[in-house]
């Protein structure tokens, strides 16, 4: 995984950002999916942490972040050409997790975070799906 453009938000308040240029993502081969974009105009919180944690796992997950919210919110990522592609919460969450690495997050960490994601997935819709 690669993002291929910078992202870059505006700061709308009470933890919210606003995309101001779409967020553009060459995917690896293990998620089956293309180049996608997280379009202008995308509302994201980084990330539903706890904020005890919050301060220690900021680094480098913000880009992580933006497109499993996305993902999750939408039930779909964009091709460049705009086609929806369906994406369920599991490869969501395996995109969140090669987006860290992406990132430079170590792999322990990355890990820990990733199943952090599927826990919450688990206890939110009681599927491991």
């Amino acid at each position: 995984m690669r993002f291929v453009s910078k992202l870059r938000v505006e700061v709308l308040g009470d933890e919210k950002f606003k995309l101001i240029e779409p967020l553009v993502i060459k995917m690896r081969p293990e998620v089956n999916l293309p180049t996608v974009v997280i379009p202008e105009g995308y509302v994201t919180d980084f990330g539903t942490i706890p904020k005890t944690i919050k301060g220690y796992l900021q680094t480098n997950t913000r880009h992580a972040a933006v497109p499993h919210d996305y993902a999750i919110s939408e039930e779909h990522l964009l091709s460049t050409r705009g086609t929806k592609l369906m994406v369920p919460r599991k490869m969501a969450d395996k995109i969140f997790y090669y987006g860290l690495r992406a990132r430079g997050v170590g792999k322990v960490k990355a890990w820990l975070m990733y199943r952090g994601v599927r826990a919450m997935t688990v206890i939110k819709t009681r599927s491991f799906k």
